[in-house]
């Protein structure tokens, strides 16, 4: 994953097969981030279920159980435009 990275701000070109490689890395960690965000809002919903007696922190509680999905779509929307870059590092 990191070569991935370093690869695309180094703007080296690759082979196929490290293109591959790379791609399926970081598509891997697109995934991993995603389940985390949808873990981390169950259990930030929970938290809110839990606290229903009083009304007047709903807004603030929800507001937290969305923080990790918010993190989870900013961080798979950088992924995608690097998945993207490595696409064009393909040496010829």
């Amino acid at each position: 994953f990191f070569k991935a990275f370093g690869a695309v701000f180094k703007k080296a070109k690759i082979s196929v097969s490290q293109k591959n490689l790379y791609e399926n890395a970081i598509a891997s960690l697109r995934q991993i981030m995603i389940m985390t965000g949808i873990r981390g809002s169950i259990i930030g919903f929970t938290g809110i279920l839990f606290n229903l007696n009083d009304r007047s922190y709903l807004g603030i509680n929800m507001f937290v159980a969305m923080i990790p999905a918010l993190y989870a779509i900013i961080i798979c929307a950088v992924l995608m435009v690097v998945e993207a870059r490595v696409e064009g590092l393909i040496e010829e």
